[in-house]
């Protein structure tokens, strides 16, 4: 557990060119709430499609639906067994909040496992085209204060056209 920086670096025609990107592995095993990494999956209207296992796309074509999801573990249970988990999702663009969800309970009341998914369908149809830091807060209402949160966020972009 903990973050790490990857680096990539390519050399092609005598140009060069980097990339880096900051990583955080979540501790799974202790008692504090964990989070996995984000998800993004286009969401189609085609029946077929709908249950075939969509590619993870970070390039997402604004006039088309599309759903980011994670999981959640370590997170308490009260004494019948019950989760008391909310979530809320946070698109920012140049540092400014553009579109935030309202804070929603986690209905996880079936799940048996320590696994709890959350998932938040959005259509980026009246957003502009761009790059956005999309992030997902978890908040689970049954910890200590030190232990309750988990948040994780990944950088998308949304693009007009056909083919991202």
């Amino acid at each position: 557990p903990g973050s790490y920086e990857l680096r990539s670096s390519i050399l092609q025609n005598g140009r060069f060119g980097n990339a880096s990107l900051l990583v955080e592995v979540p501790d799974f095993t202790g008692s504090r709430l964990s989070a996995s990494g984000i998800t993004t999956d286009p969401i189609s209207q085609e029946p077929e499609l709908q249950t075939a296992s969509p590619p993870v796309t970070r390039r997402i074509d604004r006039s088309n639906p599309f759903a980011c999801s994670l999981s959640v573990y370590n997170a308490g249970r009260d004494s019948v067994g019950k989760y008391q988990l909310e979530s809320q999702l946070r698109l920012y663009r140049n540092d400014a909040l553009v579109q935030a969800s309202d804070i929603l309970s986690v209905d996880a009341a079936d799940s048996l496992s320590t696994e709890i998914p959350i998932r938040f369908e959005i259509d980026p149809n009246e957003l502009t085209a761009g790059n956005y830091l999309l992030e997902i807060a978890v908040v689970d209402r049954l910890a200590g204060k030190s232990r309750n949160t988990a948040n994780q966020s990944v950088l998308i972009e949304l693009v007009d056209g056909k083919d991202p």
